[in-house]
């Protein structure tokens, strides 16, 4: 895996662009540190899509909301095995109602995602935690993102009480990325100080994964 710096990957990947930050209150953001979000934001340009799996309340959609043209995110039904309602929000809940953004409640590993293919410049994998789920997800992703887009995941690294990023004690992650690697993907970027990687979407593992 391959390590770059913030500065190296805004000037690479985003052309040096500014992402839109100044309506997204401190609220949206407790939750994750603002570099993530801003960094995968940054691609934008203020004109592409994404697609991100793992909606939760929807607080990284909004932030995707003021930057991306069009939205679409997906968590499971409230209810289901896994809930991730949280103080009686609902997944999506801050993007209620925010007009380029669509919620699909369904289980990832499972959803319909013909019609998808090739429809989005930007993929967001943090979902379900578990190496097969995220794998499924990241196979997924490879599908509906375009030739040459990127596919960021989040939680590969964590940092730690004396402030250094580590890897993530949710080793599913790990674990799926390192699939990934095994099949072909080597291209793979650690944004330095940060819990992202990211790569180049350039071809289709679908063929090479085995679902049971």
């Amino acid at each position: 895996m391959q390590e770059i710096l913030i500065e190296e990957y805004s000037k690479q990947f985003c052309n040096n662009y500014k992402e839109r930050w100044e309506d997204v209150p401190d609220h949206i953001t407790t939750s994750a540190p603002n570099i993530n979000l801003k960094l995968i934001c940054r691609f934008s340009e203020g004109k592409k899509s994404i697609f991100e799996f793992g909606t939760w309340i929807g607080r990284s959609a909004f932030c995707f909301s003021q930057n991306y043209k069009n939205v679409e995110t997906i968590d499971f039904l409230p209810g289901s095995d896994i809930d991730y309602c949280y103080n009686g929000k609902e997944p999506g809940y801050y993007v209620n109602g925010i007009q380029n953004v669509k919620v699909h409640l369904h289980d990832s590993t499972t959803f319909n995602f013909s019609g998808y293919e090739d429809k989005f410049d930007c993929v967001f994998v943090d979902g379900n935690h578990g190496s097969i789920p995220c794998f499924l997800d990241l196979n997924n992703a490879t599908k509906i993102c375009k030739s040459n887009g990127l596919i960021f995941l989040d939680d590969y690294f964590w940092k730690n009480d004396s402030g250094e990023y580590v890897t993530h004690p949710w080793m599913g992650v790990k674990d799926a990325v390192d699939r990934l690697i095994s099949l072909g993907y080597k291209e793979i970027y650690r944004i330095k100080d940060t819990m992202l990687v990211f790569f180049v979407n350039k071809w289709n593992i679908e063929n090479s994964f085995i679902t049971d």
